[in-house]
């Protein structure tokens, strides 16, 4: 299964409950903090893929969320690829 990959921002509401939510339900996610320069090239790339500024963004595969729904990031989880 692919580790989910959440580009966050530091302060951002839907966020940290998005986090919460992740960890409540013990799944593995790496967070990429989308105000650090040294991610800027992979925030430049979840950009030009989402058509989106907004976080949080979900990455799981070739499967992508942005923001934060429960029942389409309990879809995403329960997706094997």
């Amino acid at each position: 299964m692919s580790k989910l990959k959440i580009y966050s921002a530091e302060g951002c509401p839907p966020c940290v409950e998005l986090k919460a939510y992740l960890r409540k339900k013990k799944v593995d996610f790496k967070v990429i903090d989308i105000s650090k320069k040294k991610n800027f090239e992979k925030v430049k790339t979840i950009i030009k893929k989402t058509k989106s500024m907004s976080v949080p963004i979900i990455e799981k595969g070739d499967k992508t969320l942005v923001g934060f729904n429960k029942a389409a990031v309990d879809g995403l989880i329960k997706d094997k690829k």
